[in-house]
C-alpha cells in the first residue's frame, strides 16, 4: 500500500511539473516571416498605363553582361609576341593542347616553340553577352569580342591575325589564375580580328592613337552565348499570385510566337513571389528591346475587344498632349492588338512627325497593312527626323513583296543611312536586287561582297559588327581610268596603261617569299575578290584580309580613284564604314582592358560630302520618341 502510495506521489509531481512547464512557456511562437525582396510602392504611371506589367515591376537583365578570357592570336606577319605572367602562358600551353590546336599548327609543333614564334601572340578577349541571349538549336546568339595583346607584352601589331578558339567566363581574364572565373562556360570565341583600317595599312605612324590601335581588334559576329539568358521582372511588390498572374499573361500573348524550346522552358516563368524570368522569343531575330518593352507595357486585364479598343482611344488622346510619352504609348499601342487600329488610323495622317511615327509603327507591328506605306513616305519625306526609324520598322516585319519592293525604291535615297538601312533588309531577304557573294580564298571564307543595284549616287558600305560584309551600290561603280594607286608605303599599288581597260595589282609584302602580280577588271567588286583572294585557277592569288580590303577600299576612295554612275552624270563614290555599336564603345573604354582604353587622339578622321569622295560619318540621326 504504502509502495502504491510512493508511485502515485512520484507521478502527480511530475504530471504538475509538466503543467508547470507548458503554463510557463505558452504556445510556441511561429517563426518570424523573411522577406526576400523589399516592397516598395508602384510605379507611378500615368492613367492610360495604369494595370500595366511597366507599374508593378521593374525590369533587370538588360545590360550587356561581360565575360573574358585569355586566348591564342595566330598568322601574324612577325608582330606578334607572348611575353605574359607566367600564370597566364601555362593556361595558354594547357589550352593549345585541349583544343587540339597542333591540327591547325602543323602536327608536330610543340607549345613552347608557338609561344616564341612571333607569328602568335597571347591576347586578352573582352565581350559583352547580349541581353536576352538565346543558345542552342538551330538559332545561336552572335556577338563581337575585342581581342587586345596584353598590357607590357611585345606583340606590336594583331593586324591579319586570327584568333584560336577561346573560352569565355565572367571574370576568365584573371592574370592571376586565368581561365578560372566563374566556374560556368558562357561564350566561345574564334575568327579573324578586325583592326581600326585607319591604321591597317600602315605600320610606319608611331602616334599613342596608332600604337595602341594596331595592338587591338574586334573579331566580329566571332562569339556565341553558351546559355540562354532571361529578362527578370522584379516585383515591386512581392506576392505569389500576382508573379503567377504576370507570368500567364505574357503566355497569352506570346502565345503564336513561341519556338518549340520555349514550349518546355516556357516564355514567362514565375520563380517565386519576387521574380518572373522572361525569355526571348526568336521570332524576334535577338530584338530583345523591342520584346522587353512590347512586355512592360501590357495590360494584366488582357485585351477584350472591348477594353482595348476603349484603351486605345484613351491613349491616342493622351498622344496628342504636349510631352507626352509617345514610346510607352506606342508599346501599349501594340500590345492591345487589333481592336485598337480604329483609334490609330488617324494619327498615321497627323502633322507631329512623332506622334505619325509612333501610330504607324504600332499599326505595322499589330498587322495593318496601310501602315506600311505610311512607313515609306516617312522614310522617303526629306527633314523628317523618323527616316531611318522607319526603314528599321519596316526591317522588323514579316518579310512581303511588297515590303521587298518598297525598300527597293529606298536605295536612291538622298539619304546615305536610308539607304544602307534598306539595303540590310533586302541583303537579309535575299532580294533579288543584292547580288551577294562570299569572297574566300580556298576554304577560307573572308567577308560577304554584295553588290547593289540601284540608280543613285556610288557608295561603298563596311560593316564592323557581326558579320563582315562589303556592299558596293551602284551599277557601274569602278576604278577611274587610267589608274595610279599606291599603299603600305609603295609595298603595294594598283596601276594601269592608257587605252587598257584592266588593271595590274603588285603587292611586294616583307612575308612574301617574291612579289605577287595579279590582273584584274576596273570594278570595284572584282578588285575586292582579288585582294581577298579570289581568281583564275592557278595564277598567283593575294591573301589580304577583310580589314585590309576595307582600308585598301577607303585608300581609294579618299584618293578620289573611284567612281560611279549617278543620276545624269559619273560621280566620286563615298565610302560609309559602320559605327561600332554602344556596346563596343564600352569594351573600348574599359579599365578592366588594363591599358586605360583606347586613346581618343592622333586618330585620323575624313569627313566627305556626298557628293565628293571619301567618308561619310555614321554618326547616329536615329530620333526617339519623348
Amino acid at each position: 500500500m504504502k509502495a502504491f502510495r510512493d508511485i502515485r506521489r512520484i507521478f502527480g509531481c511530475v504530471l504538475l511539473s509538466a503543467i508547470g512547464a507548458m503554463v510557463g512557456c505558452g504556445p510556441e511562437k511561429p517563426a518570424p516571416v523573411v522577406n526576400k525582396y523589399p516592397t516598395l510602392p508602384l510605379k507611378a504611371v500615368p492613367d492610360y498605363l495604369a494595370d500595366t506589367i511597366l507599374q508593378y515591376t521593374d525590369m533587370t537583365g538588360t545590360e550587356p553582361y561581360p565575360v573574358s578570357g585569355f586566348g591564342l592570336v595566330a598568322n601574324l606577319n612577325g608582330t606578334g609576341g607572348s611575353h605574359a605572367p607566367t600564370a597566364v602562358r601555362d593556361y595558354i600551353i594547357k589550352e593549345i593542347g585541349r583544343h587540339r590546336f597542333d591540327t591547325y599548327l602543323g602536327g608536330g609543333t610543340e607549345p613552347d616553340d608557338v609561344l616564341n614564334s612571333k607569328r602568335f601572340a597571347i591576347v586578352r578577349v573582352d565581350g559583352f553577352i547580349p541581353p536576352g541571349a538565346r543558345a542552342g538549336g538551330d538559332w545561336w546568339t552572335w556577338f563581337d569580342v575585342r581581342v587586345s595583346a596584353l598590357p607590357g607584352g611585345d606583340a606590336v601589331s594583331l593586324s591579319d591575325g586570327d584568333l584560336y578558339e577561346c573560352d569565355l567566363k565572367v571574370g576568365g581574364a584573371n592574370p592571376l589564375d586565368p581561365g578560372s572565373g566563374n566556374v560556368a562556360l558562357m561564350g566561345q570565341a574564334k575568327g579573324p580580328v578586325f583592326i581600326n583600317p585607319a591604321y591597317a595599312l600602315d605600320d610606319s605612324t608611331d602616334t599613342p592613337a596608332a600604337r595602341s590601335s594596331r595592338r587591338s581588334g574586334v573579331v566580329l559576329g566571332g562569339a556565341r552565348a553558351l546559355d540562354d539568358r532571361p529578362l527578370i521582372l522584379r516585383l515591386r511588390a512581392p506576392e505569389r499570385r500576382m508573379a503567377r498572374a504576370i507570368e500567364s499573361r505574357i503566355i497569352e500573348q506570346f502565345q503564336s510566337v513561341i519556338d518549340d524550346d520555349l514550349r518546355n522552358k516556357k516564355v514567362a516563368s514565375a520563380q517565386d513571389e519576387g521574380m518572373v524570368y522572361v525569355y526571348v522569343p526568336r521570332a524576334y531575330g535577338g530584338d530583345w528591346s523591342h520584346f522587353a518593352n512590347l512586355v512592360k507595357h501590357l495590360y494584366m486585364r488582357g485585351a477584350s475587344p472591348e477594353f482595348a479598343a476603349l484603351k486605345a482611344q484613351q491613349l491616342a488622346d493622351a498622344a496628342v498632349t504636349p510631352d507626352a510619352p509617345l514610346e510607352d504609348i506606342s508599346y501599349a499601342w501594340e500590345g492591345l492588338g487589333k481592336p485598337a487600329l480604329p483609334a490609330l488610323a488617324p494619327l498615321m495622317s497627323s502633322a507631329t512627325p512623332e506622334v505619325q511615327f509612333a501610330a504607324t509603327r504600332a499599326a505595322a507591328f499589330i498587322g495593318d497593312p496601310a501602315a506600311v506605306p505610311v512607313l515609306l513616305q516617312i522614310a522617303r519625306a526629306s527633314g523628317n527626323s523618323f527616316r531611318v526609324n522607319a526603314v528599321q520598322t519596316l526591317g522588323q516585319l514579316p518579310p512581303t513583296p511588297m515590303i521587298d519592293r518598297l525598300l527597293r525604291s529606298l536605295l536612291d535615297s538622298d539619304q546615305a543611312l536610308v539607304r544602307i538601312e534598306a539595303y540590310k533588309v533586302l541583303a537579309r531577304d535575299e532580294d533579288g536586287s543584292i547580288y551577294s557573294h562570299v569572297v574566300q580564298n580556298g576554304e577560307n571564307q573572308k567577308f560577304a561582297l554584295d553588290m547593289v543595284q540601284c540608280g543613285g549616287a556610288p557608295l561603298v558600305y563596311a560593316s564592323r559588327q557581326g558579320v563582315p560584309r562589303l556592299a558596293i551600290f551602284g551599277t557601274d561603280t569602278t576604278l577611274t581610268l587610267p589608274v595610279m594607286f599606291t599603299a603600305m608605303d609603295n609595298r603595294f599599288s594598283i596601276s594601269s596603261n592608257p587605252g587598257n581597260t584592266d588593271v595590274t595589282i603588285f603587292y611586294a609584302g616583307s612575308e612574301l617569299e617574291k612579289p605577287v602580280q595579279v590582273t584584274s577588271g576596273p570594278q570595284l567588286s572584282e578588285i575586292a575578290s582579288r585582294l581577298a583572294g579570289e581568281g583564275p585557277a592557278g595564277a598567283p592569288v593575294l591573301d589580304f584580309s577583310y580589314a585590309d580590303v576595307v582600308a585598301l577600299m577607303q585608300s581609294m576612295i579618299d584618293g578620289q580613284k573611284v567612281s560611279g554612275a549617278g543620276a545624269s552624270q559619273r560621280q566620286l563614290a563615298s565610302f560609309v564604314l559602320q559605327e561600332p555599336p554602344a556596346i563596343q564603345n564600352a569594351i573600348d573604354n574599359a579599365p578592366l582592358l588594363g591599358e586605360n582604353g583606347r586613346p581618343q587622339t592622333d586618330a585620323p578622321t575624313t569627313q566627305a560630302s556626298s557628293a565628293g569622295g571619301g567618308v561619310i560619318g555614321m554618326d547616329s540621326t536615329d530620333s526617339t520618341m519623348k
